[in-house]
């Protein structure tokens, strides 16, 4: 199974108090679980009294496939050791993961056995897909949906892509962004008519985007701003394509949650360019245009050699071949990591070398460099790291080590750790952390159902 919970109760049968009981794993797969002690049980308890009991939650968490198995040892002083043998088939491991302004979403779409979607969170217009509007603060997989390679998360909406190339779409519809024809809400994925042949999504705020294995791009939903690359700022219910627009192999889509419709769109093409489009209020098409949308791609000057693009809130980031990023648009909560707050309406580089991925939220940014490690930076009060204040320049977060992927969105950030599963923080208040907290500071386990 993705991950199972299984009790089991300890008993002082003495007639002397004991310590607060150890709770340890042993053996090679001793990652793949997770014990959380309960009253006495607790890390921070003074110890089991004489005849008490106390339980101890075990949770198998997979973060590879196959047969996995470990001793549970609980020991106290005094008293004794007491061990349990735990066993399991890991079927799936979860490889991918996105966020939007209140939900998130996973998928194992790189695993041996992929296919399957799972979101959690706030749920007014049914972005989770379950068919209601009930909030979900655990992970619920997506029903109708089969060999899931890629899942998407806009603001209130959310795509999943499948090995055939095919689109569904649900979530928030007005005033098109699901690409099904019409503005009607959809609380279960749908198919988005003629999509078809699709390499990568890129949803915004109110509008998505597909590049298709040929190498072109079609958009769709709200062209407020001219986000949707077609000259026009007509609103667009079906995907539409981005006139003259070929050799893209990388899509990013962004827009301020909370805010009206307006959004960007980037691509980065084969020869490593990079080209814009849509709103530009605060930069972010990284062309100084006097702050004026653009409705068609633009190049951006002297940025080449792109290997990487990550778009979020009213910024954007590119990452080179020799390691080296550079950022502009939006930097009021100092996400652009350049010690100031001055918005930057072209590219400039950032302190941060040896980039491997990168993740933008709406005021925050986080980066994993070549040793592992992962820095983030912008407004952090509580959302994005375990610091209550803004960071004006990279700072290095402890707690998130041996990141796969990272997604931030407009109050929390989510990940997935090579030793932990799914990790989310930040602001709670939808069930967007996946484990039924408010609000969390330091990376905290996805409970699974």
């Amino acid at each position: 199974s993705l991950s199972a919970t299984h009790s089991f109760v300890i008993s002082n049968n003495g007639s002397v108090a004991s310590g607060a009981p150890q709770i340890a794993f042993d053996g090679a797969d001793a990652a793949d679980f997770l014990a959380t002690g309960n009253g006495p049980c607790s890390i921070d308890s003074t110890g089991l009294g004489a005849g008490e009991v106390c339980r101890v939650d075990v949770r198998f968490k997979p973060l590879t496939e196959g047969m996995k198995s470990t001793a549970l040892i609980v020991s106290a002083t005094p008293g004794g050791v007491a061990t349990a043998s735990l066993s399991g088939t890991a079927l799936t491991a979860i490889t991918h993961v996105a966020t939007g302004v209140s939900h998130t979403c996973v998928t194992n779409g790189n695993s041996v056995r992929s296919g399957t979607a799972w979101c959690w969170g706030y749920n007014d217009y049914g972005q989770v897909g379950e068919g209601t509007v009930a909030i979900h603060s655990s992970p619920f997989a997506v029903p109708g949906l089969t060999n899931v390679v890629e899942i998407a998360v806009g603001d209130k909406h959310t795509c999943a892509r499948e090995a055939t190339g095919n689109v569904s779409c649900w979530g928030y519809n007005f005033p098109g962004q699901l690409g099904d024809g019409g503005v009607t809400t959809r609380y279960t994925p749908t198919l988005v008519p003629g999509l078809t042949d699709v390499a990568q999504l890129a949803l915004g705020k109110s509008h998505s985007c597909a590049r298709k294995n040929d190498g072109t791009v079609l958009c769709w939903g709200s062209n407020s701003a001219g986000q949707l690359g077609d000259g026009s700022t007509t609103t667009r219910q079906s995907p539409t394509p981005v006139p003259g627009l070929t050799d893209v192999v990388e899509l990013a889509a962004s827009g301020l949650s909370y805010t009206d419709l307006r959004g960007n769109t980037c691509a980065r093409k084969s020869n490593g360019t990079i080209l814009c489009w849509g709103s530009n209020q605060v930069g972010e098409l990284g062309v100084d245009s006097g702050y004026l949308d653009i409705s068609s791609p633009t190049l951006i000057p002297d940025l080449s050699d792109i290997v990487g693009i990550s778009a979020g809130g009213q910024s954007v980031c590119a990452r080179k071949a020799d390691g080296f990023v550079f950022c502009w648009g939006s930097n009021w909560s100092a996400q652009l990591g350049l010690v100031d707050t001055a918005n930057r309406t072209t590219p400039v580089p950032i302190s941060v070398f040896g980039v491997l991925q990168m993740a933008l939220g709406d005021y925050a940014t986080c980066m994993q460099v070549t040793d592992g490690t992962m820095r983030c930076w912008g407004l952090c009060g509580g959302y994005f790291s375990p610091y209550g204040w803004t960071q004006y320049s990279p700072t290095n977060v402890p707690s998130l080590s041996g990141v796969l992927d990272i997604a931030l969105g407009g109050g929390h950030g989510c990940a997935i750790s090579s030793s932990r599963g799914v990790l989310c923080w930040g602001s709670g208040n939808g069930g967007q952390l996946g484990n039924g907290a408010d609000s969390y500071y330091q990376p905290g386990d996805v409970i699974w159902p």
